[in-house]
């Protein structure tokens, strides 16, 4: 019973995330992102763990510095933001908190790319449609931060 139970939960919730992702495919036409609700449904467990990681929060860190409103007020805020956010400057990425929140933070897909071929692929397939080993020195090594 809790079998059948947990088997029908695992099938709604692939056909969920499939069904987003065909539509999001269907409007963009190429990769989209997906957001981690989507990332979470098959990798909870890492999903959970990174809920208290540092890059979880590094857009609230980065709007409460000095330096980035400076910037912001002069509208020079994307060096910033294509590291403190998903998707920056890149189709279907980030804009702002209130058009692309589920992007306002360093998702999944920061590090992995967009996801949405990902999600829609099959097991057997998975693999090879995400970035496995992410370029961390894209934002990492480009400088340090004021605190």
């Amino acid at each position: 019973m809790k079998a059948a139970l947990l088997s029908a939960v695992c099938i709604l919730l692939t056909a969920a995330c499939s069904i987003t992702t065909i539509s999001q495919l269907s409007q963009e036409g190429s990769l989209t992102y997906v957001g981690e609700s989507t990332c979470s449904t098959c990798h909870a467990k890492v999903a959970d763990s990174f809920k208290t990681h540092k890059h979880n929060d590094a857009y609230t860190k980065l709007t409460n510095n000095r330096r980035y409103l400076k910037l912001a007020d002069e509208g020079r805020e994307g060096s910033c933001l294509k590291c403190h956010v998903t998707g920056y400057g890149e189709a279907g990425g980030f804009v702002n908190p209130e058009k692309t929140p589920k992007l306002a933070r360093v998702s999944c897909e920061a590090c992995h790319g967009p996801g949405s071929r990902h999600a829609m692929a099959r097991n057997g397939a998975k693999k090879s449609t995400i970035q496995r080993k992410p370029d961390c020195g894209r934002c990492h090594l480009i400088h340090t931060h004021e605190t």
